[in-house]
């Protein structure tokens, strides 16, 4: 693995402080670039081992300080100079991100031999998703988008009334940094930047003008930037898939110093999935030409769950006509691997005759039903399925329906857990005797 420090040096601003983290292959590999959030750096908590573990599933990885977040060249972590923290404002990050990307970009770059250009993503976290959002809407070399625990309104964030005249009489409001404990200023130009450029600095605006694949990645239980924030995007980016991680936080499990060789497990899902997501492994609605290469992968996988006590699927299920009815159906989608077929998921609206007498948590008739969720096993431990639920969620929102309904082996506690970590709520039990005799637990997700 390749790990390099870079800096841009600029005429009539402060440098900017990069790293790259790579692993030489044969071919051209797709770009990240990270932008942190608020009192953020390259370096803070696990950062620089998702880096690592990106690079490793043959990513170019970027990650920079925002050229006025309080750190410098000789001591990027501890914000020395907090004159520059108090001197930020949006427009100067856009501006630090831009002269990155130029950076990244410029043919005369040392690493423009090994990058496709044609593939560059940008990762923003916290105010940093606000960043990238923005950028994205604005300049075609970004191919895809991800945001986590992304902010959707810079706005509401300055204060209102009285203490926004405070703030404008004084010249300077102060916070606190719980980690140094410094008094770290905001200056009033911060809030004026913002007036003169609110048109350009509204994220709702930007979000609704994307053309590009978009990722939302958000935990539940964050206590900075609400839930409720990632939803709001999804509903304004017209390409955005998004990902709800139960119960993870604002930083996705990790804290500084991260002192673990192991990612934080919520991080962990996180980075499986903008690995998918930038990889590009495509989910397509299926047609009869791929139904006997699922087949292989169903067979694979039922194979696989044997060897391993779980006596789920066999030669009678999934079989060749069920998944041929899905096909006419319209409600069969493969995930591909460039051309070949690696896993499948059923969106349904049809309710099974076994589902008659549970008790579910939202009327029936406005929902959707999840079956013959599969990743092959070579491919597996690689976020895959989590995409295709991640997928199949976005698609019941964006129409609508009231929930998500599925069933999942009594006797596969991965699967299990798995769904409960995505937020589904056990109900009753059913029974499939041609495939086994115990019991399936039935699971809804409202939304």
């Amino acid at each position: 693995m390749i790990k390099q420090s870079h800096i841009i040096e600029r005429m009539d601003d402060k440098s900017i402080l990069l790293d790259i983290t790579y692993v030489e292959k044969n071919k051209k590999l797709p770009v990240v670039v990270f932008c942190h959030g608020y009192k953020g750096y390259k370096d803070w908590g696990s950062w620089n081992l998702m880096a690592e573990t990106l690079a490793n599933n043959e990513l170019f990885v970027l990650k920079f300080n925002l050229s006025h977040n309080g750190g410098t060249i000789e001591n990027p972590i501890d914000f020395p100079d907090l004159e520059a923290f108090g001197e930020n404002n949006f427009s100067k990050e856009l501006q630090d991100l831009d002269d990155v990307l130029t950076w990244i970009t410029d043919k005369f770059n040392k690493y423009s031999s090994i990058i496709n250009q044609d593939n560059l993503c940008l990762v923003g976290h916290s105010r940093g998703g606000g960043i990238v959002t923005i950028k994205a809407s604005e300049d075609r070399r970004v191919a895809k988008l991800i945001t986590l625990a992304g902010v959707s309104d810079f706005k509401a964030r300055f204060p209102q009334g009285e203490q926004l005249a405070y703030w404008k009489q004084e010249g300077v409001a102060y916070i606190e940094n719980s980690r140094t404990k410094q008094q770290m200023p905001h200056y009033y130009q911060f809030y004026e930047d913002f007036v003169a450029n609110e048109e350009r600095l509204t994220i709702s605006r930007a979000a609704k003008e994307l053309d590009i694949p978009h990722l939302i990645v958000h935990g539940t239980k964050d206590e900075t930037v609400t839930f409720l924030e990632a939803e709001r995007l999804h509903e304004w980016s017209k390409q955005s898939e998004l990902l709800a991680i139960e119960d993870a936080n604002h930083t996705f499990g990790a804290s500084h110093p991260w002192d673990s060789n192991q990612l934080p497990e919520d991080l962990k899902i996180a980075t499986e999935e903008i690995i998918n997501f930038v990889q590009q492994k495509e989910i397509i609605k299926a047609t009869n030409n791929d139904v006997d290469e699922l087949l292989t992968v169903t067979q694979a996988c039922a194979k696989h769950m044997i060897e391993n006590g779980i006596y789920q699927w066999n030669e009678l299920y999934p079989s060749k006509e069920a998944f041929e009815n899905d096909v006419d159906l319209h409600q069969l989608w493969v995930i591909k691997d460039g051309k070949r077929v690696i896993g499948s998921i059923v969106i349904t609206e049809v309710e099974d005759e076994e589902y008659h007498d549970i008790e579910w948590l939202t009327e029936s008739g406005n929902t959707v039903y999840i079956h013959r969720l599969s990743i092959h096993p070579s491919y597996q431990g690689q976020g895959l399925a989590q995409r295709l639920m991640s997928f199949a969620e976005s698609y019941a929102k964006q129409k609508k329906y009231n929930s998500v309904r599925l069933d999942a082996f009594s006797q596969n506690k991965r699967n299990n857990t798995f769904y409960q970590k995505r937020g589904y709520q056990q109900l009753g039990d059913i029974y499939f005797p041609k495939q086994s005799e115990h019991p399936f637990h039935c699971y809804e997700l409202v939304f």
